[in-house]
């Protein structure tokens, strides 16, 4: 399986999950702006992501 333990994979997974349920500034910003501008600045954020995605990184 890649090379991975079950714990290391466990560990990874665990991390993972921490940091997609914490609150970045993206999140903080759109939730600021929770009116047109927030939509606005909701496609702008998933466009950066995609672009970033994109990319490699």
């Amino acid at each position: 399986m890649l090379g991975l333990s079950v714990a290391t994979l466990a560990s990874y997974l665990a991390a993972v999950v921490v940091l997609m349920v914490i609150p970045g500034p993206d999140t903080r910003f759109v939730l600021a702006n929770a009116t047109r501008s927030g939509a606005v600045a909701t496609l702008g954020v998933a466009a950066r992501q995609a672009v970033r995605v994109a990319a490699g990184g």
